[in-house]
C-alpha cells in the first residue's frame, strides 16, 4: 500500500512538472492568457489525478479478490482432507463391526454344531503338528549346512535360522490366540451345558410337585 502512494505521489510530481513547463513556454510565448492556460492545466492535472486513484483502486480491489479466492481455495483443501480422513474412519470402523459380526456368527455356529467345532479343533491340531514337523526338518537341515560347510555356509544356515525363530514366534503367537479362543469357546459350551441342566432339573421339579399335588 505504500508503494502505491509513492508511485502515487512520483507520477502526480511528474504531471505537475511537465504542466509547469508547459504553463511557463505559453506564457513567455503571449500566445494565451496566462490565466486561462493555468486553470485549464489544473483541471487537467485534477483529472489525471483522479483517473490514478482509479487505478490504484482498481488494483487494490483486484488483490483483494485474489485473496479471496486464495483463501477459499485453502479452506476447501483443509475441508477435504478432513473429510478424506473421516470417511476412511468410518471405513475402518465398518469393516471392525463387519469381521466380529463374522467371528460372532462363527462363533454361534460352532456352538450349534459341537462335532464341527472339534472337526475344525481337529484339522487345526493337524496344522500345527505339520508346521512343527516341518520347522524340525529345516532345524536338521540347517545343522548339517553348518557343520558339513564352511562359513558362507554357517553365515547361510545361521540366517535360516533366525527365520525359522521368526516363523516359529508367529506361529507360537497364533497358537496361543487359537488356544485363548478354544477355551473361550470350552467356557461357553460349559455354561450353556450347565443352563440346560439346571432347566431341565427345574422342569423335572415343576412335573413332580404337579403329581404329588
Amino acid at each position: 500500500m505504500n508503494e502505491n502512494k509513492d508511485t502515487d505521489s512520483k507520477e502526480s510530481g511528474e504531471y505537475e512538472d511537465d504542466f509547469e513547463k508547459d504553463l511557463e513556454w505559453l506564457i513567455n510565448e503571449k500566445e494565451i492568457d496566462p490565466s486561462k492556460i493555468e486553470k485549464e492545466l489544473r483541471k487537467q492535472l485534477e483529472k489525471k489525478r483522479e483517473k490514478l486513484k482509479r487505478e490504484v483502486r482498481i488494483q487494490e480491489e483486484q488483490r483483494k479478490i485474489e485473496e479471496e479466492k486464495q483463501k477459499k481455495k485453502e479452506n476447501d483443501m483443509v475441508f477435504k482432507a478432513w473429510l478424506q480422513k473421516k470417511r476412511e474412519k468410518v471405513l475402518e470402523m465398518r469393516r471392525l463391526q463387519r469381521a466380529k459380526q463374522i467371528e460372532d456368527m462363527n462363533s454361534r455356529q460352532e456352538d450349534r454344531d459341537p462335532q464341527k467345532a472339534f472337526r475344525l479343533w481337529l484339522k487345526k491340531k493337524h496344522e500345527e503338528q505339520m508346521k512343527e514337523r516341518k520347522s524340525e526338518e529345516v532345524r536338521k537341515q540347517e545343522e548339517c549346512l553348518f557343520f558339513l560347510k564352511g562359513t558362507e555356509g554357517r553365515e547361510k544356515a545361521f540366517k535360516q535360522w533366525l527365520r525359522r525363530k521368526r516363523i516359529e514366534k508367529i506361529a507360537e503367537q497364533q497358537a496361543v490366540e487359537e488356544r485363548a479362543r478354544q477355551l473361550r469357546l470350552e467356557a461357553r459350551r460349559s455354561k450353556h451345558l450347565q443352563n440346560y441342566l439346571y432347566n431341565m432339573s427345574e422342569a423335572r421339579s415343576f412335573r413332580f410337585a404337579d403329581h404329588y399335588n
